[in-house]
């Protein structure tokens, strides 16, 4: 017979409730995944992952759009903004079957199908495709009275592979006066940039807008063009026999002065997107940048006109009511003064030397720069005000942005979401004007708290 001790018998129960215990632990680890899965099968989607999907989707979509935007800017030959919109359309919704693919892709990847319905182009833009020349392009904006300078959206040169033997010169000035310049040197079996450390073989592609080598970043200092500045001209020199080509995409609808053969193009486009789920479908209109980072107002508002709508030579262009208007509009030295009819919108840089009166339910978005005085009066901005003359806010009015003023600032029941700062006095009219920024009155000069 054989005998258990207490000590074992102990052992063993501990060791039978151990593993019970395990049992259980593990039978609800199951449980709780399980009701995991099942909720999330219930709530139709990944939520969690709902906002990074949009995001994606949006990015994807605006590269896309885009990038056929560009290439059509480059490579068609349009010889007017109607010609060139009528083949963007159809090269994206119809028989090249862009959108039926894109449509396809998200469906099947994503929660949210994205169907894009028409594209319009929104802003135009000039295209220069030509060979390497001595030329100074002047990129002066008629468009309206004021000849403003041009943003530059794309510049790029190419030698020709086969039959280049010379060096180039390229320069650009901006609207401030600021010169970049680089020389492209021919050494014989490639090509070099002048006083920098970079060499290049043949075939050589150089965009001055990224700085780039044949699509590759080069710290060689070829950015000669910043999208969101404006330039008065862009120069090149041949020298030699510099075979090639180069290409330039500028904003407006109107020629660019000493160059013969000139396209039209978009400088952005706007579309019509449906997004569709197991739950719900809607649409909207989105607009699509090409060339900057994203349109100057933070809403995506599309203009329904550009300067060309306006009566700029009577130096008092007031925005139409219920119009959408994206213009910069810059003082010819005879002084402008802009203003507002009902709930017109201005979408644009102003620096003028007259006053601005943003009222009758008007808004304004961009930066503001004027000799004179700002008067909101039931309008709103969405940017920066800089004013010699006082700054009026009446109730009703909202500005987003930050407030200068070289006068006084008078803010009876406005709102601004931004910092206010006077070289005078800041009346809030015993608090029924609101700052939610910092507020600074007797300040010795505004443009150093800019």
């Amino acid at each position: 017979m054989v005998t258990v001790s207490d000590r074992h018998r102990d052992r063993g129960q501990l060791l039978l409730v151990g593993a019970i215990t395990l049992a259980f632990i593990i039978l609800g680890a199951v449980v709780v995944y399980n009701g995991v899965l099942a909720t999330e099968t219930v709530a139709s989607g990944p939520t969690g992952q709902t906002g990074p999907d949009a995001k994606v989707t949006n990015e994807e979509l605006e590269d896309g759009l885009g990038g056929l935007a560009h290439r059509g800017n480059i490579d068609w030959d349009s010889s007017s903004g109607g010609s060139y919109g009528n083949t963007l359309d159809a090269v994206i919704t119809g028989d090249s079957e862009y959108a039926e693919s894109y449509l396809n892709t998200t469906a099947s990847s994503r929660p949210t199908a994205t169907q894009i319905e028409t594209v319009d182009v929104v802003m135009e833009a000039r295209v220069a495709t030509s060979p390497i020349g001595n030329e100074s392009v002047d990129l002066l904006n008629n468009e309206s009275a004021i000849n403003t300078t041009r943003r530059v959206g794309h510049f790029a040169l190419e030698f020709d592979p086969d039959d280049s033997d010379g060096d180039i010169t390229v320069r650009s000035v901006n609207s401030s006066g600021g010169i970049k310049e680089v020389t492209i040197e021919e050494t014989g079996s490639g090509y070099e940039v002048q006083s920098e450390p970079c060499s290049m073989s043949q075939p050589v592609r150089i965009d001055f807008v990224h700085g780039t080598i044949n699509g590759t970043e080069r710290e060689c200092g070829l950015e000669l063009i910043d999208p969101d500045e404006s330039y008065d001209e862009v120069e090149l020199s041949q020298g030699d026999d510099a075979d090639g080509s180069y290409e330039l995409v500028v904003k407006g609808d109107q020629d660019i002065d000493g160059i013969g053969d000139v396209d039209y193009g978009a400088w952005d486009i706007a579309a019509d997107l449906t997004y569709t789920s197991n739950e719900v479908s809607y649409t909207r209109l989105q607009r699509v940048p090409i060339y900057t980072d994203g349109p100057q107002n933070p809403l995506g508002l599309v203009p329904t006109g550009t300067c060309s709508n306006l009566d700029i030579d009577s130096n008092s262009p007031d925005i139409p009511a219920d119009e959408i208007i994206e213009c910069d509009i810059v003082d010819d030295g005879d002084g402008i003064s802009v203003g507002y009819n009902s709930n017109g919108v201005l979408i644009g840089d102003l620096d003028i030397d007259d006053g601005l009166d943003v009222d009758n339910g008007g808004s304004f978005y961009g930066t503001a720069i004027t000799s004179s005085t700002v008067d909101i009066d039931d309008g709103t901005v969405t940017g920066e005000l800089v004013a010699d003359g006082d700054i009026d806010m009446s109730s009703d009015s909202v500005v987003y942005g930050d407030v200068y003023t070289r006068g006084n600032a008078d803010i009876d029941g406005g709102v601004v979401h931004g910092d206010v700062i006077a070289e005078g006095s800041v009346d809030l009219n015993s608090g029924s004007g609101t700052v939610h920024g910092t507020v600074k009155e007797g300040v010795s000069d505004i443009d150093n708290h800019r």
